[in-house]
């Protein structure tokens, strides 16, 4: 291709944000271990697109958030493991008992992990994409940036509690009194 062509295409490029002079992995912190960098190139070069030369930071923030995740594993393992891709490395998966064969999904427990502890089963689907990511329980009274219960609306947590101290009655209008929101 002639230069001056690819000189245009380049132009055209930078007008509409898809081509930028700014490399944002400067804007991580040095701190970050080099196989996370690499793990995050390419959400980093998506947030770049909507965030310019703050993608760098937005990334970095979003590695320092704490997630719980409370629920069904059906919906809590391709959930966890999409989060810890995206570079939220610090999650905590709130599950009990056995894995069962019907909880399989992709990205989420897998068919062979029926009879394994969830926790240890969602565990190694979250690892199978971020190797990195810190799944330990957080210590203390800890408050998460994010607390999710995945799932079919049943149970859930009124608002200004601990989300493991009770549980909210298992009604609509109960919901609509604890969080107005969901009842939509």
């Amino acid at each position: 291709m002639p230069a001056e062509n690819v000189n245009e295409l380049l132009e055209a490029l930078r007008i509409c944000a898809a081509v930028t002079d700014h490399d944002p992995a400067g804007d991580l912190p040095s701190r970050m271990p080099s196989a996370i960098r690499r793990h995050l190139r390419g959400e980093l070069a998506a947030l770049v697109r909507r965030h310019g030369t703050l993608a760098g930071e937005t990334l970095s923030q979003r590695t320092r958030k704490r997630v719980v995740l409370y629920g069904d594993p059906r919906f809590v393992g391709p959930l966890a493991s999409a989060l810890a891709a995206s570079g939220v490395h610090r999650l905590w998966i709130h599950a009990t008992g056995q894995a069962r064969l019907f909880e399989a999904m992709p990205a989420g427990l897998r068919s062979d992990d029926e009879g394994r502890p969830r926790g240890t089963a969602l565990a190694d689907a979250v690892w199978a994409v971020a190797p990195e990511a810190d799944l330990r329980p957080f210590p203390g009274w800890t408050v998460p940036d994010l607390a999710i219960i995945a799932g079919p609306v049943g149970a859930a947590t009124a608002p200004n509690r601990c989300w493991c101290a009770g549980l909210a009655p298992n009604s609509r209008s109960a919901l609509a009194t604890a969080w107005p929101w969901s009842a939509r």
